[in-house]
């Protein structure tokens, strides 16, 4: 009978705090993967990747509230075809989009965001069931300057 009881005890203990386990770890790997591809769109622009003409292209992320797009060259246009949208996962949206034109793009070769402003280098995270967030700051070298 005693057995009986903790076990139940345990199980409405784990049953309580397991969605906020699930909603904490929801957070955090989403912005560890949107980190992680927004690397990946500076390498490509610093070893060159190029298009079929070889010419060499820049890379950037473009932002919006429930989505990022990965895309190629110095400007974003929705219409092209080569763009990759990542959607974030219910309940993770962006609250803030603290970029020029939401966007960071990667020059060719040395990797740095282009037209940089200080002041407007991050993007905070939040999500909608918990409140909990996450804000990244960026340098113009295109650095993780700070996760907080």
């Amino acid at each position: 009978m005693i057995g009986l009881a903790m076990f139940s005890l345990l199980l409405t203990l784990t049953t309580i705090n397991f969605p906020s386990i699930v909603q904490k770890t929801s957070l955090d790997a989403t912005v560890v993967t949107t980190i992680s591809d927004i690397k990946d769109q500076q390498l490509k622009a610093m070893v060159g990747a190029d298009n079929t003409d070889g010419n060499f292209l820049s890379f950037g992320v473009y932002f919006e509230q429930d989505k990022y797009t990965l895309f190629r060259g110095n400007d974003y246009s929705p219409t092209n075809d080569t763009n990759f949208v990542v959607a974030l996962g219910t309940p993770i949206r962006f609250q803030t989009i603290n970029l020029p034109n939401s966007r960071i793009i990667f020059s060719v070769r040395n990797g740095e965001i282009q037209n940089f402003v200080n002041g407007q280098d991050s993007i905070t995270f939040i999500n909608t069931v918990t409140n909990g967030q996450k804000t990244v700051h960026f340098s113009k070298v295109g650095v993780v300057t700070g996760i907080n």
